[in-house]
């Protein structure tokens, strides 16, 4: 789930919050890297595919955690949907 901090009087007018529905694969390579790819649909019919690499990195008292991700965001004309007629 995804949150976002804005003022109510905007997020009315953005029609207020909506919960994605989806899944998340994440692949732990070894102890350190990781890869994750989640795929959402909203209630509006809206789809989002995200894929991340990133690292857990301890270097003595440092703790490092760099990701990168590349995400695509579809319009209704891109919606997973199904026809049941």
């Amino acid at each position: 789930m995804h949150f976002i901090d804005i003022p109510s009087s905007f997020q009315n007018q953005i029609g207020g919050d909506t919960a994605d529905l989806g899944f998340q694969l994440k692949y732990k390579w070894d102890d350190e890297y990781y890869s994750k790819f989640d795929l959402l649909n909203d209630p509006e019919g809206r789809f989002k595919a995200q894929a991340s690499l990133g690292a857990d990195v301890t270097i003595d008292n440092w703790r490092i955690l760099p990701e990168v991700s590349a995400i695509f965001k579809g319009d209704r004309t891109t919606a997973i949907t199904t026809d049941w007629d």
